[in-house]
């Protein structure tokens, strides 16, 4: 039962994670240079910054998001608790699999994520229980999301 609960909480948070994406892009700017702007990683820097003044924030009601952090390698790692889990609770293995296709199926198909296929940007989805036990944390590389 809490793996299957786990699969629809983890669909709800891949959905809000295509705004926090788009956010992160600076995608909601009318300005065509903010837009073009997003072109070099370091300038991600920027919107990382901006997204973290508003975290720890909560994105549903199982899901929290902590901060976002650009690491070396041009990857960016989106760091996560669920409240309600501990890492016992939840087979890490199906939560990988299933949630590895739905994060890559965003990073083809959505329009405002194109920045960061244009920039050859893993992106690293980090997720903790809610005893701040490490869960797992599921990469996403170009090599995975440019096939």
């Amino acid at each position: 039962m809490k793996n299957k609960l786990f699969r629809i909480l983890l669909i709800f948070v891949g959905f809000i994670s295509i705004f926090f994406v788009a956010r992160f892009i600076g995608y909601w700017s009318n300005s065509e240079s903010q837009k073009t702007e997003y072109k070099n990683p370091i300038l991600y820097q920027k919107e990382i910054n901006e997204i973290n003044k508003s975290c720890p924030r909560m994105i549903d009601s199982e899901t929290r998001i902590d901060n976002v952090i650009l690491l070396p390698n041009n990857i960016i790692q989106y760091n996560y608790t669920t409240i309600n889990y501990k890492k016992e609770d939840i087979n890490i293995e199906d939560y990988k699999n299933y949630a590895t296709p739905i994060y890559i199926n965003q990073l083809k198909t959505h329009p405002l994520l194109e920045v960061f296929k244009e920039n050859n940007t893993i992106l690293a989805y980090n997720y903790k229980d809610k005893n701040g036990v490490y869960i797992c944390t599921i990469t996403i590389t170009p090599e995975m999301y440019k096939k």
